[in-house]
C-alpha cells in the first residue's frame, strides 16, 4: 500500500490502485496529523494477534477475541517529504527522518530494523 498525505488530505491506496482510506479512517487520520506538510511512504496495514503476529487476513474479518491490536499502518520506507523525493537518499537517512516524522504515533510504526547478519536476525524474529 502506499499512503498519500497533501495537506490534509490523505489517501491510502493498494498497488493495484484499489482505495482503502474511507475503510481505515482511523489511519488515514493519524496521517493527516502527521508533522509534514506532504507525504508518500511505503506501507502496509496490519492487525496483530496476542502474540504480536500479523494477521492480514483478519483485515477482511477477524475474531474478536484473538484481536491485540487495531489496525495499524506499517511503514517500510520514506518516499517523498515536503514535495522531495527521498529515494536518492542513503536509506539510513530515509529510516532516520521516518522514525523522526512517526515518533509518539500510536497507528502509524516504522517497521522493526533487523541485524544485517541473517542468523542474527532469525534471532532477533524468535528473541532468543
Amino acid at each position: 500500500m502506499v499512503t498519500y498525505k497533501v495537506g490534509a488530505s490523505v489517501q491510502l491506496v493498494s498497488r493495484q490502485g484499489k482505495e482503502f482510506t474511507q475503510r481505515f479512517p482511523d489511519l488515514a487520520q493519524a496521517v493527516a496529523g502527521l508533522g509534514a506538510e506532504s507525504v508518500i511512504l511505503d506501507t502496509e496495514v496490519a492487525v496483530f494477534d496476542r502474540k504480536l503476529i500479523s494477521r492480514f487476513e483478519w483485515l477482511r474479518g477477524r475474531p474478536k477475541e484473538d484481536v491485540a491490536t487495531p489496525p495499524m499502518l506499517m511503514a517500510f520506507d520514506l518516499l517523498e517529504l515536503d514535495r522531495e523525493d527521498q529515494r536518492k537518499r542513503p536509506l539510513r537517512e530515509r529510516r532516520q527522518a521516518l522514525e523522526h516524522l512517526l515518533s509518539g504515533e500510536r497507528l502509524i510504526l516504522p517497521v522493526r530494523r533487523l541485524s544485517s547478519s541473517g542468523l542474527q536476525a532469525w534471532k532477533e524474529v524468535l528473541r532468543v
